[in-house]
């Protein structure tokens, strides 16, 4: 607090007191107008108000004397004196000691509101968390509910998916198999038809005349032999 702001705070708490001192004697001033400096019967039988002149200090301390007067004036006019010279010292330890202890719990204050502003964006933080992790488990219940609708659909479906796959293989066999039948049918009746030329126009043994007409032409009787002989050949011309 510098030596300007001291003596302006000063000079309002002398006005304040000349105006306390100025307001005293206005009041007594009022009630000597109303009582004439007599008896006042404000409620009849239960209150008055009577003048009475105290010349004293309160209570008629010093009464009937210009003492008590002197001494109030001496105190006041002391007390100002004091204050006035030991400015440097009432501020050093008083005012700027209350003033340090004030700025010293702002800043407490200001440290402890930023902590508590960093714990709600905290909580605020956890609560979105906490949501966050409500719905992931939400949908995780979600998930595992449809998992289990499925394995329940499929697990329903499982027997008749079953017996339409053995059916299927079963019919495949089937047909596999008389496949086979008309496959050896048809080795047979080649070889039938081949001794019958070979003894129907005397060419000679019907083996002799198959070896010759596969390397003739290139070809076996047999097609699985045959499959095998063009696949070999299509390697053979790929590696070329």
């Amino acid at each position: 607090m510098d030596k300007k702001h001291f003596i302006t705070r000063s000079k309002l708490t002398i006005i304040f007191i000349c105006l306390i001192i100025l307001l005293d004697q206005i009041i007594k001033a009022i009630a000597i107008s109303i009582t004439n400096e007599g008896t006042v019967e404000a409620i009849k039988g239960v209150l008055n108000f009577t003048y009475i002149k105290n010349t004293g200090g309160a209570f008629g301390i010093a009464s009937e004397t210009s003492t008590f007067l002197l001494i109030n004036i001496i105190v006041i006019f002391l007390l100002i004196r004091f204050l006035v010279v030991n400015r440097e010292k009432v501020e050093n330890d008083i005012i700027k000691p209350k003033d340090d202890r004030i700025m010293e719990l702002y800043q407490e204050n200001l440290k402890l509101h930023n902590e508590l502003l960093k714990q709600v964006n905290l909580v605020k933080v956890a609560e979105k968390y906490q949501k966050e992790r409500d719905k992931i488990l939400a949908d995780n219940i979600e998930l595992h509910n449809q998992v289990e609708n499925i394995k329940a659909e499929y697990k329903d479906n499982e027997f008749d998916l079953e017996w339409d796959f053995k059916k299927q293989i079963k019919k495949l066999e089937t047909g596999n198999n008389h496949l086979h039948k008309i496959i050896d049918k048809f080795y047979e009746t080649i070889e039938k038809f081949i001794d019958w030329i070979c003894h129907k126009f005397s060419i000679g043994e019907s083996k002799k005349l198959i070896k010759d007409f596969q390397e003739e032409t290139n070809t076996f009787i047999d097609p699985i032999k045959q499959l095998e002989h063009e696949d070999m050949e299509k390697e053979w011309d790929l590696e070329r």
